[in-house]
């Protein structure tokens, strides 16, 4: 059901998406299906944030953590990451979005998921640009939507971002930014980012 509803939301058939990830959930809790429970409570949580809907976001990616942690699912808790500091981004919470984004880069460069450092980074730049930093939200997500490991999600919300950030700044900021995203390796970005906000 899962893999189900994960089509359908790239799809961008949200309730149909919406349907099948509850469904999954419930075949999980019935048969106390931990790994089920947590990819569901995953999916349900990406799925609220694409939505607009950062408290459900936040109440589901609160629920996902316990579960990822209890049966030590490091990959999916660096997702659970991401969905924590997405939703707080969206509620404005941005002291707390960073910590949860920052740390989830960290794990999953350490586990080498690279695609979900990408969409970390993405969200990091959204964070950036809320934030009064936008030539580096631009640097950020140029770097994002150009990498090759980027999944179509990252891609999507960087030229997303990007779309909203380039009628805001002069073009030489934007050249700029552009040309250092492009001379950067993923090291490199991540050692740039400050440790504490």
């Amino acid at each position: 059901m899962n893999n189900l509803g994960a089509v359908a939301a790239r799809s961008q058939e949200f309730d149909e998406a919406q349907r099948l990830y509850d469904e999954a959930m419930k075949l999980a809790q019935t048969i106390d299906y931990r790994p089920g429970l947590s990819l569901s409570l995953l999916n349900l949580g990406t799925l609220a944030h694409w939505r607009g809907d950062a408290e459900a976001a936040l109440h589901l990616a609160q629920q996902a953590m316990p579960v990822t942690q209890e049966i030590n699912d490091h990959r999916n808790l660096a997702w659970a990451l991401v969905n924590l500091g997405n939703a707080h981004l969206g509620l404005g919470h941005y002291a707390e979005a960073a910590r949860h984004l920052h740390e989830a880069v960290r794990l999953a460069l350490a586990l080498r998921a690279i695609p979900r450092a990408l969409a970390a980074l993405t969200s990091i730049a959204a964070l950036k640009a809320q934030t009064g930093n936008p030539a580096q939200a631009v640097e950020l997500a140029t770097f994002c939507l150009a990498h090759a490991a980027s999944q179509k999600e990252t891609r999507r919300d960087a030229a997303t971002l990007l779309d909203k950030l380039t009628p805001q700044l002069p073009s030489a900021a934007i050249n700029a930014a552009q040309a250092q995203a492009n001379t950067k390796t993923l090291e490199q970005i991540v050692a740039a980012l400050p440790i504490a906000w």
